[in-house]
């Protein structure tokens, strides 16, 4: 288990940082000494476990990316921040980022609530955002958020064949959460 979370956020951080390349704005890469990308994760709080997680992989992979060279011949400068697994602490965090001078090439958020939340802050100031979260909703009306998770109806309909296929499961219950991400997976 620990061996597929690794993966998956290494696989996050490879993603972030891949994303990270496809800077447009030749005059704010020459105005920085390096290619800025910012994290929104839960540090503290219900989502600390995950986000810590999260947080190593991003240092490893913008370790290794650095070793090799960088991103365009340029260092990767990593900001993360702390949302305290709190919706409105992460849009307070996202609004202190992108008034910044030296705003970043992308901005990656976790948890479905901190994602949402931030979503329109990201729109309005027309950046990247590359998010971890499962809500159905929050792809829709938009132009510069991604979501690096499964569409929940996929997510449930393999674990549905799981338990009918490989656990001879027909019949079940579900006990969800109170919140967007356990709806869209429910």
């Amino acid at each position: 288990m620990a061996n597929k979370i690794f993966k998956s956020v290494f696989a996050i951080a490879l993603s972030v940082v891949l994303f990270s390349a496809c800077n447009n704005n030749p005059k704010q890469d020459k105005e920085q000494e390096g290619v800025k990308i910012s994290a929104i994760l839960s540090l503290t709080g219900n989502g600390a476990t995950l986000g810590n997680y999260a947080k190593e992989g991003l240092e490893l992979a913008v370790e290794e990316k650095n070793a090799a060279g960088g991103l365009l011949g340029k260092k990767i400068i990593l900001d993360i921040t702390d949302s305290k697994s709190e919706p409105k602490e992460g849009v307070n965090l996202a609004q202190k980022i992108f008034a910044a001078s030296d705003k970043p090439l992308l901005l990656y958020c976790q948890l479905s609530a901190i994602s949402l939340a931030v979503k329109p802050v990201s729109e309005q100031n027309k950046q990247m955002m590359f998010a971890l979260s499962g809500a159905d909703n929050l792809l829709q009306g938009t132009n510069y958020t991604f979501r690096n998770w499964l569409p929940p109806l996929e997510a449930g309909k393999a674990l549905t064949k799981f338990m009918k296929d490989s656990l001879n499961i027909t019949e079940y219950g579900i006990l969800y959460a109170n919140s967007e991400f356990a709806r869209s997976m429910k």
